[in-house]
């Protein structure tokens, strides 16, 4: 954040390898996980009712290969907060799953569960595969 109390926030989000920008007015202290997500939802044009985002980030810590999940307000904070000695963040990566009901896919789960059961009969794998998920979640690739 600058002195006119502005936040940016940089964000890649899948295989495009694109990365947008969010422009959000306030203090840190006041961007909370939920506006961040809604934001993020409302830049992408993505329904926040049916998809939920996965946030993460490389903390400025050497040699550091394990990414940060942020999964609630402080974890927002401590995001923003961390710069380096130029002022500048990690990108933010944003990885989006969309919920499927198990009404809205059963045409394709049972195609699928036909190949499984296929690949079960000719290699013996019983009980392979069996799913009593109400909810199921995938990310897009």
């Amino acid at each position: 954040m600058d002195s006119s109390g502005v936040v940016v926030i940089h964000f890649d989000h899948g295989g495009d390898r694109h990365i947008s920008t969010l422009v959000i007015k306030g203090r840190y202290e006041e961007i909370t996980y939920s506006h961040l997500v809604d934001r993020i939802c409302k830049k992408m044009n993505i329904d926040v009712a049916a998809t939920t985002l996965q946030l993460s980030y490389f903390p400025l810590v050497v040699d550091n290969k394990r990414p940060f999940y942020i999964l609630d307000d402080e974890d927002v904070l401590g995001y923003l907060m961390e710069v380096d000695k130029k002022n500048r963040r990690s990108v933010l990566h944003v990885e989006l799953s969309e919920i499927i009901l198990e009404n809205q896919s059963n045409e394709h789960f049972s195609m699928n569960e036909e190949i499984l059961s296929d690949a079960r009969a000719n290699y013996g794998m019983v009980g392979v595969g069996n799913c009593s998920s109400k909810t199921i979640r995938w990310v897009r690739p």
